[in-house]
């Protein structure tokens, strides 16, 4: 499986680092690394393997020479668990979803599975690489409720450059400005079409709608594209809140929550614990400072059914002090 640069008493170890990850056991984190994880080299030529989805046992076909393929080899399914974690939470059978920036359709299948065949599921991928393996997915494992999109999503209907940043991770295609440090190490430029979110679903319709956008930087402008959906719908919507993309792209972390507050949502930390099958989402409330410290970030808007179903995995800030803005607060970063 892998390259002989690996040292054969870690490649020894690569089964029960396996079976630990699939566990949620802990320190996990640091025995994958010392089992070589993130050792990219010495995975450059690994094997493509098939494997089942931990959850709901849908197939997947994962190149183990990306570095965020491969995390989902060894955990088992896509390897941001507190985002699966927060789907779960908010989603149910006969919902429906919007998977924006599906890449392979790790979150999709996920998505498939929390809605069941009386739900529906719009997966929205431009890159040609990740739009093949993502209709292999849903193919592979007959989700005819998940409907693939060969676009992008923003505010305007357009035709932009796609782009991937940065070596062995096709997660990281933007429609946007590329930040600085990446310098020419930029691949796959294709032209690609992008539409409204509005024009594509049902923005009258009375499922439950939940939104995710991880689209490197262009989260703003999407989610700009589903203003009707979002004022006439009310859905939850997690987005990614990575302040340098945004930043690439006219746009911040505080700018995504005036846009949101405006309209009545709250904005939540997520912090998952426990061990496989036992583990818990914490949700913590945040100010509009602190959403610029998060990865993702789940809104929420009070009176929905949405609100409801997170309701009891809220915290009270006055009793419970999120762990991250302790360990900022260490840094002498002030949050408050």
């Amino acid at each position: 499986m892998l390259r002989d640069s690996m040292p054969p008493k870690r490649d020894l170890l690569l089964p029960l680092a396996w079976m630990y990850a699939h566990l949620e056991l802990p320190r996990y984190g640091y025995f994958l690394h010392f089992c070589g994880m993130n050792s990219q080299d010495a995975w450059r030529d690994a094997l493509t393997v098939e494997c089942r989805e931990r959850f709901f046992g849908h197939r997947m076909r994962l190149d183990l020479g990306d570095f965020f393929q491969r995390i989902a080899w060894f955990f088992g399914c896509y390897g941001e668990l507190d985002v699966l974690s927060a789907v779960s939470c908010v989603v149910r059978p006969g919902d429906e979803c919007v998977d924006g920036g599906a890449n392979i359709g790790l979150v999709t299948l996920h998505m498939a599975g929390c809605v069941g065949p009386s739900g529906l599921v719009h997966a929205f991928e431009p890159g040609p690489k990740p739009l093949e393996r993502l209709r292999w997915h849903v193919e592979r494992n007959r989700l005819a409720h998940v409907v693939v999109h060969a676009e992008g999503l923003s505010d305007e209907p357009a035709t932009l450059e796609y782009k991937r940043p940065g070596f062995d991770n096709l997660a990281n295609g933007t429609l946007g400005a590329v930040p600085e440090r990446y310098g020419e190490a930029v691949f796959d430029r294709e032209r690609v079409r992008v539409v409204r979110g509005d024009d594509v679903i049902d923005t009258r319709s009375d499922r439950p709608l939940f939104i995710k956008l991880d689209v490197e930087g262009f989260e703003h402008k999407a989610l700009s594209g589903f203003r009707r959906a979002v004022e006439s719908r009310s859905p939850a919507v997690l987005l990614e809140v990575n302040g340098e993309m945004l930043g690439a792209n006219g746009s911040t972390p505080e700018a995504v929550h005036d846009e949101l507050a405006r309209l009545g949502y709250a904005a939540f930390a997520l912090d998952r614990s426990g061990f496989r099958r036992r583990h818990r989402l914490f949700l913590h409330r945040l100010t509009r400072k602190q959403v610029g410290y998060e990865k993702d970030v789940l809104w929420l808007r009070p009176g929905t059914v949405h609100w409801t179903r997170a309701e009891p995995h809220m915290l009270d800030p006055d009793r419970h002090v999120y762990w991250r803005h302790v360990d900022l607060a260490r840094q002498g970063i002030n949050v408050g």
